[in-house]
């Protein structure tokens, strides 16, 4: 016997009216016999009942689809529409040709939930029928016979409960609107008279598709949602207020506003695509307005006692005043996609990546689920594509330490791991802990970047300072300003707020005075060597602070006192001096560059003691970063105010030394990273680290310029060897070229972002072998 969908199927080509012998529009799939006239009869006669069993057959997989019935869902699509855009036929009443539109717009939605859940498409960007299929679905819920159609599919009779039935007859069907897709639902909005529980007079209407009314837990979970995630009410909450909820509907209130999806997307278009992914800069405006926004809903929503669990931009409305500093968020769909509670197949593509892995593969969502979403949408915040699961994007390592810590830290893929460093008190609102955590990183993270012009940006870019001092003085600002109001912060939250804000404190004023240290001890240097130069080349003018000194020691005559009583060679002789000169002034600027560049801004220290051979890494990496503040001055000062046949040997310390250095950043980098793969640390990804990889080119790139450097620097010093001069040139092209281009401006924010990482994993290390999970109770 045939079902009702087979029925109805046959009879489509007689009830949209196509001329004897015709076919379908598009393609078709097989041969299929003209419906007798008997069918569509049936049809024409069939009203919500048998309309509701022939929509629950549908298959719900467009192959399915496409074998029982013998054309594709696109093809009738296209059918269906050319039909509802023609003249409707006259033998068929308004009440059959509004269940025939509902028809479309089901059969609408179902290609388009398969295009997101398989294809990754935007909602709004499905085409069919040569439009999109938002357009197709305005149209058709505009059309009264369709709405007429609606009220009555989705009418909840007996046995509904009373307040369910006395909700859905306030609605205005006369007023329904298509607003949006969703996976598995319709959203609409619409207007009531005389709303009998909710506080607005316009509401939104989620609808299940029909077809997926046969899954148990999408209806269960329908039915049950005012239950489960309704209450309380009122527009204070950050929750959707919800009127009621049956097995096939949810009706809410209507919040204005754009999905943050919605926002992230225009921004996306908007903005130019960098040459390199690393050069991206991170939008601290955008991150501070939506991250702020996101956790003052979270926080509201945790002293509900409630949680989301499927914390997704498409689930996320923002709203803001026009001419508003600040924004506030909404959340709808609280609650488990029933893609992940493996309810439906296909998966959110692009959206899974919000979702913490053990909701995607378990279909539960713990008490710590929303903190992995929070972390995933501050990155997008940030306008910076995602990479791995549980992992931060390299840009972060490069704008700021310590925000890419705390976004480390609500990311891990791993439950238990979450909130590992970051010190929450038990007990407290998490969120409310975690946003002034936030808002202490986005001051220092303004910091580090100010606004202050493309001209001095790129000027900064190529400066042997890289713009460090400075950036440096105003992070120990920040951090500074930050400790006092920790100390003088009230609650439960003070103590342990208050030890956090002095460690960043004393990790800011340490890198500061370093950087301090180098910027002065080598500019004094490059200025040493540019006067020496100047004296060879008999610019005294250059020199006055000669005389000044000379009458501070009482000394006449030409000369500087002590300097020229120690040096040992000729002043003024400009070719002579030449290669000396020449490798001392490239070695001060790539020392400056490499160190304020690319080290200034870590520190291999933890803030929990290291024993053993942890410790003897930590100390060995910590001198080694720190040494270019000093080592490079002596390389460069001893041939300039000693002798000047120093210089090849003090060449080859200087390569020995980078070499040193590299290979005791590495050895840290190596084993941090290696132990964090051991115990699962997902915030390490797996395989190369390509930002890490960049670190090891210099490596082996300096292994070969060290064998020339030694074996030529020992030609000469033997006397084997006597065009000092092509020697030095060569030097100096390899050092401006290779070591302050590219490896001091070209490589240096991969660099740091690899070194960064690594630091950041030995410290979750460190928290973890202590121990030291700070979480609310029940975690």
């Amino acid at each position: 016997m045939a079902t009702p969908i087979d029925v109805l199927s046959a009879s489509l080509p007689a009830l949209v009216d196509h001329p004897p012998g015709g076919t379908a529009v598009g393609p078709r799939i097989g041969l299929r016999r003209g419906p007798a006239p008997r069918p569509a009869d049936t049809v024409r006669a069939w009203r919500a009942p048998q309309w509701r069993e022939a929509l629950l057959g549908l298959p719900l997989d467009e192959r399915t689809y496409a074998d029982r019935f013998e054309i594709t869902r696109q093809a009738e699509i296209e059918r269906l529409w050319r039909w509802w855009c023609a003249r409707t036929p006259a033998q068929t009443s308004a009440e059959t040709v509004g269940y025939l539109g509902f028809y479309l717009l089901t059969v609408v939605a179902m290609h388009c939930s398969d295009r997101m859940r398989f294809h990754g498409d935007r909602p709004d960007e499905v085409e069919v029928a040569g439009t999109t299929s938002d357009v197709l679905c305005r149209t058709l819920v505009a059309d009264p016979r369709v709405q007429a159609a609606i009220a009555a599919l989705y009418d909840p009779l007996p046995p509904a409960d009373d307040l369910t039935l006395a909700e859905w007859q306030t609605i205005d069907v006369g007023s329904l609107a298509f607003h949006r897709q969703g996976t598995t639902s319709l959203i609409l909005t619409g207007q009531v008279a005389r709303p009998s529980r909710g506080r607005t007079a316009k509401f939104a209407l989620k609808l299940v598709i029909y077809p997926y009314l046969t899954v148990p837990a999408i209806t269960s979970a329908t039915r049950d949602y005012l239950t489960d995630h309704g209450s309380p009410t009122g527009e204070h909450s950050p929750a959707v207020t919800v009127w009621a909820s049956h097995d096939s509907w949810i009706l809410m209130d209507f919040v204005p506003g754009r999905t943050l999806a919605e926002c992230l997307a225009e921004r996306a278009a908007g903005q130019p695509s960098p040459s390199r992914e690393i050069d991206r800069p991170v939008d601290v405006q955008q991150l501070e307005l939506l991250g702020s926004a996101l956790l003052h809903g979270l926080a509201e929503l945790e002293a509900e006692d409630r949680r989301h669990g499927d914390l997704s931009p498409s689930n996320i409305i923002v709203q803001r005043d026009a001419g508003s500093a600040s924004a506030r968020v909404r959340f709808v769909d609280l609650g488990v996609n029933h893609l992940h509670t493996q309810s439906l197949a296909g998966s959110v593509q692009g959206e899974a990546a919000y979702v913490a892995p053990e909701v995607r593969s378990t279909g539960v969502a713990g008490d710590r689920a929303d903190l992995y979403s929070l972390g995933m949408l501050l990155i997008a915040a940030g306008g910076i594509p995602h990479g791995a699961p549980g992992t931060v994007p390299d840009q972060f390592y490069v704008a700021s330490a310590g925000m890419a810590r705390l976004l480390e830290d609500l990311v891990d893929a791993e439950p238990t791991r979450r909130l590992l460093v970051s010190r929450i008190d038990r007990g407290s609102n998490r969120f409310e802990q975690v946003g002034a955590l936030f808002r202490d990183e986005v001051e220092v993270l303004r910091e580090s970047e100010p606004d202050d012009g493309a001209w001095l940006h790129a000027v900064r870019r190529y400066a042997p300072g890289a713009g460090t001092m400075a950036r440096q003085r105003r992070i120990w600002r920040v951090r500074s300003a930050q400790a006092r109001r920790a100390g003088s912060a009230a609650g439960s939250a003070r103590p342990t707020r208050d030890r956090l804000s002095r460690a960043h404190l004393h990790r800011a004023r340490r890198l500061r005075i370093w950087a301090v240290l180098c910027a002065v001890g080598l500019w004094s240097t490059t200025a040493l060597v540019l006067t020496w130069w100047a004296r060879d080349l008999g610019l005294d003018w250059q020199a006055r602070w000669f005389d000044m000194l000379n009458q501070v020691a009482g000394r006449s005559g030409s000369g500087l006192v002590f300097f020229d009583d120690v040096r040992d060679y000729p002043v003024p002789d400009p070719w002579g001096n030449l290669p000396s000169r020449l490798v001392a002034l490239t070695t001060a600027l790539v020392s400056a560059r490499i160190y304020l560049g690319v080290l200034a801004d870590l520190s291999p220290s933890s803030g929990i003691p290291r024993h053993g051979m942890l410790r003897v890494r930590t100390v060995v990496t910590a001198i080694a970063v720190r040494s270019p503040a000093v080592v490079p001055a002596l390389c460069v000062l001893l041939p300039t105010l000693v002798q000047r046949d120093w210089w090849p040997l003090a060449t080859q310390v200087f390569v020995v030394w980078i070499y040193l250095v590299i290979s005791a950043s590495l050895w840290f980098a190596h084993d941090a990273n290696r132990r964090a793969r051991a115990v699962g640390l997902s915030t390490v990804p797996a395989g190369e680290i390509p930002t890490l990889a960049r670190f090891e080119a210099w490596h082996s790139t300096l292994i070969i310029y060290a064998v020339v450097v030694l074996l030529v620097g020992a030609l000469i010093q033997l006397g084997l060897l006597q065009d000092e001069l092509a020697y030095a040139a060569f030097a100096s092209v390899v050092n401006v070229a290779i070591w302050y281009f590219k490896s001091g401006v070209t490589d240096a924010p991969l660099v740091r972002a690899g070194l960064s990482r690594a630091i950041l994993a030995a410290e979750r290390l460190d928290h973890l072998a202590t121990g030291a999970r700070r979480d609310t109770p029940g975690a």
